[in-house]
């Protein structure tokens, strides 16, 4: 009778013990997914707290809620730097652990050729003989990119052994292999950024936004665009980057003086009439009609490229998890 008590309290334990071990290891691997949820959640709200960083750069507070989890608490606190934003994601469920980093501000702008044209051709009015081309703080001639070259009118291209100051030039005419445009990614970006404006709020993986002096319109090939004259009537110290996409010829005919740069995507632009201070960029032809005149400044060309655009990241090596 012992030897049968002792066997039956001996299977009693060992399915005790054989059930804690499966309970327990239950209920650590949903712990486990849990957390892993919190923490996918917590690593969402980072991305969101980037985006909402472009549009605000300010203290704020929100619950961040996606496809019908818990809400994540996240913060953002201004830091003594103003490039620098704290950001704090709480997970919503289990301990009270955190995802903490550091958002990053910073300029950027397009990848536009250094130069101060690139077309496919530039032609101008029967008998003018006024200089298309002038030149403002530059140490160096001005480059001009182009794939047809008049018959006449044009300086020698880049004479062997001369140089431009020699020649008397203040640019060189250099040959095109192929036509210009914009990259495939500056492309989507734009087309990205296009969207954004429309709904006011930046998509997903989008972490650049225009700044307030980028124009950006759309078009389509054949048709003839024409900006708000009010939007790119901004004077010297505040230059503008237009951004035509789609194959429109850009219609800046008659404007007087602008200051900025001009990037046709796909199509031409038309000048007659118009001081260009800055630089430009198209696929297809430039006509400066009799009076078009682009004066090339290579400050308004590098801000254009440079800090047209704001920037907002995680600062690399900031980011930790931590329990309050």
């Amino acid at each position: 009778m012992l030897m049968v008590l002792f066997f039956c309290v001996g299977l009693a334990v060992a399915a005790q013990v054989v059930t804690g071990v499966v309970v327990c290891a239950r209920r650590g691997l949903l712990e486990e997914q849990s957390g892993r949820r919190d923490l996918g959640a917590q690593e969402l709200a980072l991305e969101s707290a980037q985006r909402r960083a472009l549009r605000e750069w300010t203290a704020t507070s929100w619950d961040e809620q996606r496809d019908g989890s818990s809400p994540v608490r996240v913060s953002m606190v201004v830091t003594d730097s103003e490039w620098l934003l704290s950001v704090c994601a709480t997970r919503p469920s289990g301990a009270p652990a955190v995802v903490a980093a550091l958002l990053e501000r910073a300029y950027d702008g397009p990848d536009l050729p250094s130069a101060a044209l690139v077309a496919e051709e530039v032609v101008w009015g029967e008998g003018r003989t006024t200089p298309w081309l002038d030149t403002v703080s530059v140490c160096a001639p001005a480059q001009v990119y182009v794939l047809r070259s008049p018959a006449s009118g044009w300086q020698d291209v880049d004479p062997p052994g001369v140089t431009a100051a020699e020649a008397g030039y203040d640019y060189w005419i250099r040959p095109l292999t192929a036509l210009w445009g914009l990259d495939e990614g500056w492309r989507d970006a734009v087309e990205s950024w296009k969207r954004s404006q429309e709904t006011a709020e930046a998509e997903p993986g989008v972490l650049a936004q225009p700044g307030e002096r980028v124009v950006l319109v759309d078009g389509r090939p054949g048709e003839t665009v024409r900006p708000n004259e009010e939007l790119i009537d901004t004077g010297p110290e505040h230059p503008v980057l237009l951004i035509v996409t789609g194959g429109a010829c850009v219609d800046l005919r008659s404007l007087g003086e602008v200051w900025g740069t001009v990037v046709a995507d796909g199509g031409g632009v038309w000048l007659e009439g118009t001081v260009l201070h800055g630089a430009l960029f198209a696929t297809h032809e430039v006509d400066l009609g009799q009076t078009g005149v682009l004066v090339y400044d290579r400050q308004i060309l590098r801000w254009a490229t440079d800090r047209s655009l704001v920037r907002v990241r995680l600062l690399p090596g900031s980011r930790e998890e931590r329990m309050e």
